[in-house]
């Protein structure tokens, strides 16, 4: 009987020591465990947090993907990248069967940002997507209006993904520089093409008041028979070789694109961008 007892209790300490590494074990919840806007690092007042909330909830309906925001006040000693993927997986966010959605995270203690893309948002929000809507709200955060960079995050976010639905994603061909107007060099293109046109009319209307014309040859000059060349030969003295380097055409045929991603603790696929604020 102690032979029995004793085994049970050796077992029951086995099953004991075990269960805690299985509870450590993060899994990915079917339902979104948390609301679109997490406001931990307490930036945001209460208004301004109630309507960002209302916006984030109305965006995610109508464009079928969940953008969602939140502000920590540490990683956790993470890399703002890993903090906003395992987020995003460990706390359900996303809709449809594709978990499709991106979340935004803002680190007060490092002045770190991530955006985290899953499911369809990793197609819609391109790389070069990413980084224009990261032009237009990191000069927010830098100034510390959160509530304005968080509002153009949501909305440029919408509107991509809203055009990818419809056909068309946002990438490298809709984000091209345009070029500023040279205005001080077409200044003096403009002032050379007057001066040769002045000068060229200049010289047509002083040709006429000229009586004699300038002979290009001594022909009329020569009496006709008084010239006999007995020998002639042509020389060459030297040439100009101009060369232009032709630069190979790409074989992708042009810019480079899309979406490039990375896996997550989870196992999944993650696209996005981060830096410091």
């Amino acid at each position: 009987m102690k032979k029995i007892l004793s085994l049970i209790m050796v077992t029951f300490i086995c099953i004991s020591a075990v269960f805690p590494a299985y509870a450590d074990i993060q899994t990915i919840p079917t339902e979104r465990q948390k609301p679109l806007l997490v406001d931990d690092a307490d930036i945001l007042s209460d208004s301004e947090e109630s309507e960002l909330l209302e916006k984030l909830t109305n965006i995610s309906q109508d464009i079928d993907c969940e953008i969602a925001i939140v502000t920590v006040n540490s990683l956790e000693g993470k890399t703002a990248e890993a903090f906003a993927d395992d987020y995003y997986d460990y706390n359900g966010y996303g809709a449809g069967a594709g978990d499709d959605g991106a979340i935004l995270v803002l680190a007060m203690d490092k002045r770190k940002y991530a955006v985290s893309t899953h499911g369809y948002a990793l197609t819609a929000l391109t790389d070069a997507g990413l980084k224009n809507i990261r032009d237009n709200f990191l000069p927010e955060f830098k100034k510390g209006d959160y509530y304005e960079g968080f509002n153009i995050f949501a909305d440029m976010s919408s509107e991509y993904i809203k055009s990818a639905r419809n056909g068309h994603i946002m990438d490298v061909n809709d984000f091209k520089v345009k070029k500023p107007f040279p205005l001080v060099s077409n200044i003096f293109i403009s002032l050379g093409i007057g001066f040769v046109i002045g000068l060229a009319a200049t010289s047509a209307m002083a040709s006429q008041l000229k009586s004699v014309a300038m002979q290009k040859s001594a022909v009329n000059y020569v009496k006709r028979g008084s010239l006999n060349v007995t020998n002639s030969s042509e020389l060459f003295l030297y040439a100009n070789v101009n060369k232009e380097y032709i630069e190979p055409s790409s074989s992708s045929g042009g810019s480079s694109g899309g979406s490039s991603s990375h896996t997550s603790s989870s196992g999944r696929s993650h696209g996005g961008i981060s830096g410091s604020f």
